[in-house]
């Protein structure tokens, strides 16, 4: 099922006319869409609250560029919608 999800939001996200997939997508699709940004959303929070929490610098910023890429991917999703 999950893969069915992922290869769904791939060519959704590879589509170059973002009206035309608007107008195209399907409510199963728009479920996917739905399902996704919320996934990108908990892992942007897991993120920020494990950047809070921890002392190493490295690993800090490392997990902070985590939240900056799930913020960038869940940007990508939300405005198919």
């Amino acid at each position: 099922m999950r893969f069915y999800m992922f290869a769904a939001l791939l060519h959704i996200l590879k589509a170059r006319n973002t009206m035309e997939v608007k107008q195209n997508m399907t409510s199963k699709e728009l479920l996917y869409v739905q399902d996704a940004l919320g996934h990108e959303k908990f892992l942007m929070e897991q993120c920020k609250a494990t950047s809070e929490q921890l002392q190493d610098k490295e690993l800090c910023n490392y997990v902070k560029k985590l939240e900056a890429k799930h913020d960038k991917i869940f940007n990508r999703l939300y405005n198919l919608v």
